[in-house]
């Protein structure tokens, strides 16, 4: 018995020397430690250059939080063995001085750090894999190069393509945004250029089209980098413009095929015209600025499966199955781009989320497919594409969405803000109910819990 009784006063007393603490934390939210309100943390390598914290001996990293009161606290993480937190409060006033002394600072000792740089690596592996996989062939079949000198081409203008970019980009910030659609423009550049060289060209050439994808690639790249960086695109609207140019590069083959057009001309003046088109209607429906790259993605997604629903269904009763599938899926496309305009404003995807619901829904079409194909129905085998693709996109959008709540509008940050609560915490599995503090403190904001002797003094915060 007095086992037992000495282990549940260790246990209680461990818990309230646990929980307390982490009551007086709760809800600290992270916010800027800078005044212009784009650095969220300065970590040792920053400090090396910037000298804010030479008193603290194996600096490792601060962090700016405001309390619940709206007052700011410092946490300062340090030490070399043993890790330490010294945590200072700040009044509004006080916090507003030290983050325009973190700006000052960082002006005159770090200035490069802010520049906007998180599209840069996509932006250098695209150019990079764009002049290995196109450039760096297309050249040589341009200057009908052979042997070691299409290979010296190969090499140089890989090289160039590889080392160019990097150097360029050293001294000015990338965008997300800006690399997203510059990255678009410099691969479906490709095929409008080839496509716009085989109808509009009058005397062709030997290598023509492929000289005239290299210069669509580089002037679409250019453009996009250009467009976003002018108008200050976001990501989220510029993956919905992606999307529109894509679906509409679709409508244009569709509608080439539904007026039965002959000619490499028409055709080309299908796909440009689509593609323009699905972009300026890309645009228009993100311009109020909400759309994130989840949303984009469940955009896309909705609009390819309701051209697979769509041209499903009508090969069902199609006596000639080829126009009326190509009508009933651009009309299923146009319905399902509606829809998930429509969902979007409903659910909460992030990107790879919205990536998710895209592989759902071609991956649920192809398992309809699958399950029905051995029955060689033509009835069947439709019905399953169609039940396929609807329960691949639904059952996605369910399993990784999350609903939006009232009020809330999208943005470009994947993440949520960091909050530091008391309750949980994960770390020790432990849930703080702060009706308990409350108790325990007569109802006071202040108090001592007593064990066996043993008084703990504390301030909660509620």
């Amino acid at each position: 018995m007095k086992r037992a009784e000495i282990a549940a006063r260790g246990v209680a007393l461990a818990v309230a020397i646990l929980l307390f603490p982490l009551a007086s934390m709760a809800q600290e939210i992270l916010v800027p430690i800078d005044a212009e309100g784009r650095l969220e943390r300065i970590d040792a390598e920053l400090e090396r250059r910037l000298r804010l914290f030479p008193d603290y001996a194996g600096f490792r990293e601060a962090l700016l939080f405001q309390t619940p009161d709206s007052t700011f606290v410092l946490e300062i993480s340090h030490g070399f063995r043993r890790l330490t937190r010294t945590r200072i409060p700040f009044s509004p006033p006080q916090a507003d001085e030290f983050r325009h002394q973190v700006s000052d600072a960082i002006a005159a000792r770090a200035p490069s750090i802010l520049r906007e740089r998180s599209g840069r690596t996509q932006l250098l592996v695209a150019t990079a894999a764009l002049s290995l996989g196109y450039y760096g062939w297309a050249v040589p079949v341009v200057a009908n190069a052979h042997e070691e000198g299409a290979v010296a081409l190969y090499t140089l203008v890989g090289g160039i393509g590889t080392i160019g970019p990097f150097l360029l980009t050293q001294r000015y910030g990338v965008s997300d945004a800006e690399a997203t659609l510059a990255v678009y423009g410099g691969t479906r550049g490709i095929p409008h250029g080839i496509y716009a060289y085989r109808g509009y060209s009058e005397n062709s050439v030997e290598g023509g089209d492929t000289a005239a994808g290299a210069i669509g690639s580089v002037v679409e790249g250019a453009a996009g980098f250009i467009v976003a960086r002018r108008f200050g695109l976001t990501t989220g609207r510029v993956e919905a413009i992606t999307a529109g140019a894509d679906l509409g590069f679709g409508l244009g083959i569709g509608i080439d095929h539904l007026s039965r057009f002959d000619s490499d001309q028409d055709f080309a003046t299908s796909i440009l015209i689509g593609s323009a088109f699905g972009a300026a209607s890309g645009a228009l429906l993100s311009q109020d600025g909400r759309y994130t790259r989840g949303d984009a993605y469940l955009l896309r997604a909705a609009g390819i499966g309701g051209t697979i629903i769509g041209g499903a269904l009508a090969s069902i009763s199609a006596d000639d199955i080829e126009q009326p599938q190509t009508a009933a899926g651009i009309a299923g496309g146009a319905a399902g781009v509606l829809l998930g305009h429509s969902l979007a404003r409903a659910w909460d995807l992030t990107g790879g989320e919205g990536m998710l619901v895209n592989l759902g829904t071609i991956g649920g079409g192809l398992l309809g497919v699958g399950a029905t194909v051995l029955t060689e129905s033509d009835v069947l085998i439709p019905i399953g594409a169609a039940l396929g693709t609807a329960g691949g996109f639904w059952a996605l959008t369910r399993l990784v969405g999350e609903p939006k709540t009232d009020g809330e509008t999208g943005n470009d940050i994947e993440s949520r803000p960091l909050r530091r609560s008391a309750s949980p915490d994960p770390a020790l599995g432990l849930v703080v109910y702060p009706r308990f503090l409350q108790t325990a403190a007569s109802s006071e904001k202040h108090g001592a819990v007593r064990f066996d002797g043993i008084e703990l003094r504390f301030q909660a915060a509620f």
